[in-house]
């Protein structure tokens, strides 16, 4: 008997160690708020926006990716995907650049890897970027250390990436860059992340304001890259 009933504790330890929460398949009478978990329909992702009635928002891939914005190194070139507050457009105009030009969606990685998500799923513009970084500091635009780590620990509880990184900043916790869809002048592309200014990045991160700024398509260190793509419901 007590064989047993170690083999029985030993599997209900086994299964109490994973790390991904069981989510229930919700029905569209489901009202949300930022932070809960969404899966109807095949369809499953952390909210991140939601308009009055709960019913209709946003939500962000549990998946993250440091795929590259570019990857052909030759393609020194605009593509039109200027659009800051729509990624479905930006998503649009570079699925009509790959269908008129020489190129294929494998010069375009993160957008290819949107793509394989499935119908719907798009990198978002800068200013929803931002947006979502806003809602998920608790509405504030400064870093919230404290607020974001309880969010991440929420959505990595149901299987999602880590939004953060500890690798390079002491210990401070600080979110991973974010490549936007929206093309900058010069061959480069939007990404989200603090300020740009060396000290606000490697010192007081923390406390520093989400912002924009441009860097090249295809960056050599792409480590600090943990893209997400969203889907509106």
């Amino acid at each position: 008997m007590k064989k047993y009933l170690l083999i029985l504790v030993g599997a209900l330890m086994l299964v109490s160690c994973g790390t991904t929460k069981y989510v229930p398949t919700q029905n569209a009478s489901t009202k949300y708020k930022v932070g809960d978990v969404y899966n109807q329909n095949g369809l499953k992702g952390i909210v991140v926006a939601v308009d009055a009635s709960g019913q209709h928002g946003t939500i962000m891939s549990l998946e993250s990716s440091n795929a590259k914005w570019c990857a052909n190194k030759d393609l020194k070139f605009e593509t039109s995907a200027f659009y800051e507050d729509d990624g479905q457009k930006n998503m649009e105009v570079i699925s009509k650049y790959v269908e008129n030009n020489s190129v294929s969606w494998s010069d375009f990685p993160l957008f290819s890897w949107a793509k394989s998500l499935g119908d719907g799923w798009y990198i978002p513009a800068k200013e929803e970027a931002l947006a979502i970084w806003k809602n998920i500091n608790g509405g504030s635009n400064t870093y919230n250390k404290r607020t974001c780590i309880a969010f991440d620990k929420s959505q990595r509880a149901y299987g999602g990436s880590p939004l953060v990184d500890t690798r390079f900043y002491l210990g401070n916790k600080q979110p991973y860059w974010w490549f936007t869809s929206t093309e900058a002048d010069g061959g480069n592309a939007l990404v989200v992340q603090f300020g740009n200014d060396l000290k606000s990045q490697l010192i007081v991160g923390f406390h520093a304001t989400f912002k924009a700024f441009p860097v090249y398509k295809n960056p050599g260190i792409m480590s600090l890259y943990r893209s997400r793509a969203v889907h509106k419901f």
